[in-house]
């Protein structure tokens, strides 16, 4: 999907996106237990999610409940775990990859 209005760095991702809004993190620095980042992704799932960056990001979230929120979770992970950027932050890797296999495992219980 291409954004209507550009943000952030150069690839179009907002400087701070919805999960960091949200107040999910992974990862040796500000790393979150993983019961908080459950708790984190259950809201994204299933809240209005507060407005960040433009309306062209928002909509790739979709609406709460939905399968299209629960496809760019699942997207969000899936890209961070595979980033070139990330590929020496082996905690971060290492608890993405437990959040992606958690939404996988329980993330369409929380879907319409």
């Amino acid at each position: 999907m291409i954004r209507l209005e550009r943000g952030g760095d150069s690839s179009g991702a907002p400087a701070e996106g919805i999960m960091s809004t949200m107040g999910y993190r992974v990862g040796d620095t500000q790393g979150i237990r993983k019961e908080y980042r459950i708790n984190i992704m259950i809201d994204v799932l299933t809240e209005p999610l507060p407005f960040v960056e433009s309306p062209s990001y928002m909509q790739e979230w979709g609406e709460e409940k939905t399968i299209m929120r629960y496809n760019k979770l699942k997207n969000f992970l899936s890209g961070e775990i595979n980033s070139p950027l990330q590929r020496n932050n082996y905690r971060a890797i290492s608890e993405w990859k437990e959040d992606l296999e958690w939404v996988l495992k329980n993330g369409m219980e929380y879907i319409r």
